[in-house]
């Protein structure tokens, strides 16, 4: 699939998960060119790493584009690109993705780190290594300090039963260094917490989310099983849900806990289409003007990029669809004046935000297939309600 023909299926998909699996992949190539071309020779161990990147890569592509394709990997590598000072996001980069392989019997060759982050974070093993001096690596060995820190490792993710996201857990680390890093005016960040909630309650809260979602949108289950890595949580609210994702860490959603479990689906779906649109954004803009001019957003009370009007409208329209299933099904959950309210109010954000695109966008061959999409989906949303 071209990143022309990405422009399509990546909001209501039907016939499977062919277009995550595009963008999925796509980032993926894109995102191992960008590493090599980091500045590896900023640090006095640069070129030694660089190499043992390489090597992994030429031994063993396969396994060595599984780790990258984890977030908790490629976050490091994407953040050192508009790093003022890249050299902690370089060293942790390259000890996750190399200490993921040796884990898994498939580092081409013994390396030592000589200044490795103090902590380690292998979500492949759902292990977090504590490292208080270099690091050596071999096949089957992650050892510092002359212990075997595999052997000591703590659990750092929990399992979702979710069987429509096989690989989905719950973080109990979190070393994305962005996290903190926030753009909604409303918020400060996203410090992991529980929120004083049991990592139980969380799990089936997910879960949850993804049987509804899956119920009534069922190609997402395929997307699911190829793109939704992690949940962190961020905290529980009883009066509002503040949720989301960077485009560095593709494959993670921050959440918040709330007792409504619409909600909870809504924000689910919200963030794994950013994730989806992300990925796909390492293909194509969809917009050659994204980011020259600010306007009004329909869902933000700040003036926005039309980058990030198209996050938005990208984000709900799928949500919109689910609801409109949830009401046409006879669901329970749908029978509320509340619920029609809520189906009301997206369906005409989603018109508004269209609208702005429509207005101001000068789409991509992409991004023109993508906004033909909308149309259609908003054609059909608004005469159904």
């Amino acid at each position: 699939m071209s990143a022309v023909e990405l422009g399509s299926e990546l909001l209501v998909p039907e016939a499977g998960p062919h277009a995550a699996r595009a963008a999925l992949s796509g980032m993926l190539r894109v995102r191992a060119e960008r590493l090599f071309a980091l500045p590896w020779s900023t640090l006095p161990e640069g070129r030694a790493l660089r190499a043992a990147l390489h090597a992994a890569l030429r031994a063993d592509s396969g396994s060595f584009f599984a780790a990258l394709r984890r977030p908790t990997v490629h976050v490091h590598f994407e953040a050192a690109r508009f790093a003022a000072d890249p050299a902690s996001s370089l060293r942790a980069g390259a000890a996750t993705l190399l200490g993921e392989l040796a884990a898994i019997g498939a580092l081409a060759a013994p390396i030592t780190l000589p200044r490795p982050p103090r902590r380690v974070v292998l979500l492949g093993l759902r292990a977090a290594i504590e490292v208080p001096g270099p690091l050596e690596l071999a096949r089957g060995v992650l050892r510092s300090n002359g212990r075997d820190r595999l052997a000591e490792a703590d659990v750092s993710h929990v399992p979702i039963d979710a069987p429509a996201a096989p690989g989905l857990v719950l973080a109990r680390v979190d070393e994305n260094p962005l996290a903190m890093d926030e753009a909604h005016p409303a918020k400060e960040g996203n410090a992991l917490s529980l929120g004083g909630r049991d990592e139980s309650e969380w799990g089936a809260a997910l879960a949850d989310a993804v049987q509804r979602t899956v119920r009534y949108l069922p190609a997402f289950a395929g997307e699911f099983a190829l793109g939704l890595s992690q949940v962190v949580p961020v905290g529980h609210h009883e009066q509002q849900h503040l949720s989301a994702s960077y485009r560095e860490s593709v494959g993670t959603i921050y959440m918040t806990l709330h007792p409504d479990p619409l909600t909870m689906t809504e924000a689910l779906i919200h963030e794994f289409q950013h994730n989806k649109l992300n990925a796909a954004l390492d293909l194509d803009p969809f917009l050659h003007n994204a980011f020259d001019e600010l306007v009004a957003s329909p869902v933000r009370p700040d003036p926005r990029p039309l980058h990030g009007v198209l996050l938005a409208v990208h984000a709900f329209v799928p949500i919109a669809e689910l609801l409109l299933r949830l009401r046409d099904a006879g669901d329970p959950i749908a029978a509320s004046h509340r619920f029609s309210v809520r189906l009301s109010e997206i369906v005409q954000r989603n018109h508004e935000g269209l609208a702005t695109l429509l207005a101001h966008g000068r789409p991509t061959a992409a991004g023109a297939r993508m906004l033909a999409e909308m149309t259609a989906l908003d054609l059909r949303h608004r005469a159904s309600i």
